[in-house]
C-alpha cells in the first residue's frame, strides 16, 4: 500500500531556521503599500473622470485607457493578497507544499495583471500628447512607436511567462514529473529586456512635452509648471529601472521572500504613470475650487461653456489650459503667453460676446456712437492667416497676423471691438 504525501504539512525545521527566520514575513507590508499605490491611482482616476466628463463635458481614448489600468492595478492587488495569504514574503524553504504551489500560482496571475497596468496608460499618455501637442508627423510616429513596442514586448513577456512550462500546470504543480520548461535565466533576461524598454518609453514621454513647451513664446514659469505637472512620468522611469534590478532574483530557491518586493515596484510604476497622466488634466477642476475662472466670468464657471478666444480655440484645445489648434494649424509668430494663463484684462476680453459687444457700440444703422460711459474702448484689427501646404502635403496650418493696410489684397478687415472692464 502506498503512503500518500501531506502536501499540507510544513518541512522539518532545519538547523538554519531560528525563530527569527521562521517569523520573517514581508507579505503584510507588502499588501498595505500595494492597497495604498493602487487606491492613490483610483482617486485620481475619479477625479480625471468627473473633469473631463462632468466639467469638460467629453470622454476621450486616453480617459478609458487610464481607467482600464486601474482595474488591472486592482486585480493585481488580488491576486497579491492571495499570493501572501498562500506563503509569499516568507522564506520558501518554511513553506508546506501546497503554500508554495499557492504562492507561484497566484504570483504567477499577479504579475502580468501588474505589467498591464503599467504598460496601457502609456498608450493613454500617447494618445493625450498626439492630441494636444500638435506632433509633427515624425514626432507622432516616434511616440506611437515606441509606445506601441513598449506594449508588445510586454504581451510577449505575459505570453513567455505562462508558456515557460509544457505543460503549463507544471510551473505551480511540483507534482508534475514530465515536464520541459524554459531556463528561468532566459525568461528573467526577456522581463530585463522589457522592463528596459518601458523605462526608456518613460523618459521619452516625460521629456518630448517639455521641448515642445519651452520652443513656445510663454513666461519661463509656466514654461516650467507644465513641463513639471508632464513630465513626472520621469519618475517612473526610476522606478522601471529599480524594478529590473529586481528581477533577477525571480530565479532563486528563496523567491517568495527577496522577490516579495516586486510587486511593489510594479504597481508603483503603474501608479506613477496613471498619476502623471491625470495631473495636468486636474486644471478645470482646480480651477472650478479655487474660482481662478468662475470670478472671471460673470455667467458661469468658465467650462461650462468655454469661450472662443481671440485666435479661434475651442473648448476641446483648452485641456491643458494651453491653447493649441487643430492638429496642423500650429501658430506662429505670436506670442502664447495669454494662452496658458491669461490676466484679468485679456480674460474679460476672452469672455466677451464681441457680436453683441460690437452692436452695442456702433449702430450701423444710425451711425449713432453706443458706447458705454466711464470704460474704456479697446479696438484690435486681427486677420488670421492659413498656410495650408506643407511638404507632406497635408498642410501646416500655420497661422500669422497681417496688416490689413499692407496686405494689398483689397478685401474689407474685421474689426473686433470689446469693452475692457
Amino acid at each position: 500500500m502506498t503512503s500518500v504525501e501531506d502536501t499540507s504539512a510544513k518541512p522539518s525545521r532545519l538547523p538554519h531556521q531560528t525563530d527569527e527566520y521562521l517569523a520573517e514575513n514581508l507579505g503584510p507590508g507588502v499588501a498595505t503599500v500595494c492597497i495604498v499605490l493602487t487606491s492613490i491611482s483610483t482617486i485620481f482616476i475619479l477625479l480625471r473622470l468627473f473633469t473631463r466628463g462632468k466639467i469638460m463635458a467629453k470622454l476621450h481614448a486616453d480617459d478609458w485607457l487610464a481607467s482600464l489600468s486601474v482595474l488591472f492595478q486592482w486585480a493585481c492587488v488580488a491576486f497579491v493578497i492571495l499570493a501572501i495569504k498562500a506563503g509569499n514574503g516568507r522564506h520558501f524553504d518554511t513553506l508546506s507544499i501546497d503554500e508554495r504551489e499557492g504562492t507561484i500560482f497566484w504570483t504567477v496571475l499577479a504579475l502580468p495583471m501588474g505589467m498591464l497596468a503599467f504598460s496601457i496608460p502609456k498608450l493613454g499618455v500617447a494618445a493625450l500628447l498626439t492630441r494636444i501637442m500638435n506632433p509633427t508627423k515624425q514626432h507622432k510616429l516616434a511616440v506611437w512607436g515606441l509606445t506601441s513596442f513598449c506594449a508588445s514586448t510586454v504581451v510577449a513577456s505575459i505570453i513567455l511567462i505562462f508558456a515557460q512550462c509544457t505543460p503549463m500546470r507544471a510551473l505551480w504543480d511540483l507534482s508534475v514529473v514530465d515536464k520541459k520548461c524554459i531556463p528561468g535565466s532566459v525568461v528573467v533576461d526577456f522581463l530585463i529586456f522589457s522592463g528596459s524598454v518601458s523605462a526608456f518609453t518613460d523618459l521619452y514621454l516625460a521629456l518630448y512635452p517639455a521641448t515642445v513647451l519651452f520652443k513656445l513664446q510663454m513666461n519661463i514659469r509656466k514654461k516650467i509648471a507644465l513641463s513639471v505637472a508632464l513630465g513626472i512620468g520621469s519618475v517612473a522611469t526610476v522606478i522601471a529601472i529599480k524594478k529590473c534590478t529586481r528581477l533577477p532574483a525571480l530565479a532563486e530557491k528563496d523567491f517568495t521572500y527577496k522577490t516579495s518586493d516586486l510587486v511593489l515596484w510594479v504597481v508603483g510604476e503603474g501608479t506613477t504613470i496613471i498619476v502623471a497622466s491625470c495631473i495636468p488634466l486636474l486644471q478645470p477642476l482646480v480651477d472650478l475650487i479655487f474660482g481662478r475662472r468662475a470670478l472671471n466670468s460673470s455667467q458661469n464657471n468658465g467650462y461650462s461653456r468655454f469661450p472662443v478666444s481671440r485666435l479661434g480655440w475651442k473648448k476641446r484645445d483648452t485641456e491643458l489650459g494651453l491653447g493649441t489648434g487643430k492638429r496642423g494649424e500650429r501658430h506662429k509668430g505670436t506670442s502664447v503667453d495669454d494662452l496658458v494663463e491669461v490676466g484679468s484684462q485679456d480674460t474679460i476680453l476672452r469672455t466677451l460676446d464681441y457680436v453683441k459687444l460690437a452692436d452695442h457700440h456702433h449702430d450701423g444703422k444710425s451711425g449713432q456712437d453706443m458706447s458705454p460711459a466711464n470704460r474704456i474702448l479697446r479696438t484690435d484689427v486681427v486677420t488670421i492667416t492659413y498656410d495650408n501646404k506643407s511638404e507632406n502635403g497635408e498642410g501646416d496650418g500655420t497661422m500669422g497676423i497681417k496688416d490689413p493696410e499692407t496686405s494689398g489684397n483689397g478685401n474689407s478687415w474685421p474689426k473686433i471691438e470689446a469693452v475692457a472692464l
